[in-house]
């Protein structure tokens, strides 16, 4: 899913520096990065701390019922 927003972002880098007039492709692109590019590092961080959650789960070992403490009789 990284890759597929990741080549999503450079087409509208490509895009913008396409569309842009003289003297203004760096100021288009600047504006792609700053938008989209905080969007993209967003999601991709997001992805990368629940796949990391997801592997934290899954080495805990499954929970069972907690032993019930019996009272002994004197």
């Amino acid at each position: 899913m990284i890759v597929e927003q990741a080549l999503a972002l450079a087409q509208e880098f490509e895009e913008a520096a396409e569309s842009a007039s003289d003297g203004q492709v760096l100021d288009r692109c600047e504006r792609v990065a700053l938008d989209s590019g905080r969007t993209f590092l967003r999601q991709a961080l997001a992805s990368a701390l629940e796949r990391q959650a997801e592997d934290v789960e899954k080495k805990e070992a499954p929970g069972g019922p907690a032993p019930v403490a019996r009272r002994g009789g004197s």
